[in-house]
């Protein structure tokens, strides 16, 4: 069972629900491996360039804003599935190098008061 919120807007081009089911998929198969909450994406097309925007929220309040254009609506999804991963990636090793300072700084706590 997902908690996934995914949420559209579309802006200056007309509602598909192929290219919604097209990012929906993509993003559950992301979301699978992640841990993320919510997930709005924005769709639409700037000086004949089609742009997806993606804002997803993490745990703690971790934001990740992400926009990638091309000339086609599905190269943009495309384009923009391995930077998320990649944005996700790098929050989850910040995340994981975290844990592991606070285990060191409590097992040099515990030599220094044994000492």
């Amino acid at each position: 069972m997902s908690l996934l919120q995914v949420s559209f807007d579309h802006r200056s081009c007309p509602q598909s629900r192929a290219i919604r089911q097209y990012v929906s998929e993509k993003i559950t198969k992301i979301a699978h491996h992640a841990r993320l909450y919510k997930i709005h994406v924005t769709i639409c097309i700037r000086n004949d360039k089609h742009v997806v925007k993606v804002l997803c929220t993490m745990p703690k309040k971790h934001v990740i804003f992400l926009s990638v254009d091309s000339d086609d609506m599905y190269t943009s999804v495309d384009l923009m599935i391995p930077k998320l991963e990649r944005m996700i990636q790098h929050h989850a090793e910040k995340i994981r190098a975290l844990r592991h300072e606070k285990l060191r700084d409590i097992a040099e706590y515990r030599d220094y008061k044994e000492v």
